[in-house]
């Protein structure tokens, strides 16, 4: 059986991220800093995000599904497309022609 190897992810000073372990466990990686350093709004997001889903709170887990679904439909919707005319002839039309 093949060994799996860690991924290494390297941050900078105003980076952060929110990991999800397969066992459930949220990870917040933020950059050290001094207590009344004002950090960046990319650490502070990760940071409530971390934050709020530890809490457990039901409420924003269904919000969170609510709008993935929404998601996810709408990427699964195909979007129509645009028939271009060329010297008056439609191009999707004489494609089809040439394919037979």
């Amino acid at each position: 059986m093949k060994k799996e190897k860690d991924t290494i992810v390297k941050l900078k000073k105003d980076d952060a991220a929110l990991v999800i372990r397969a066992n459930g466990e949220l990870e917040v990686l933020i950059p050290k800093g001094n207590d009344n350093e004002i950090v960046s709004d990319g650490v502070f997001t990760v940071a409530m995000l971390g934050v709020l889903l530890n809490t457990g709170d039901e409420e924003l887990f269904e919000l969170i599904l609510k709008k993935t679904k929404t998601i996810m439909k709408a990427q699964k919707t195909p979007k129509k497309k645009k028939e271009v005319k060329k010297n008056g002839r439609n191009e999707k039309a004489v494609y089809r022609k040439l394919r037979k």
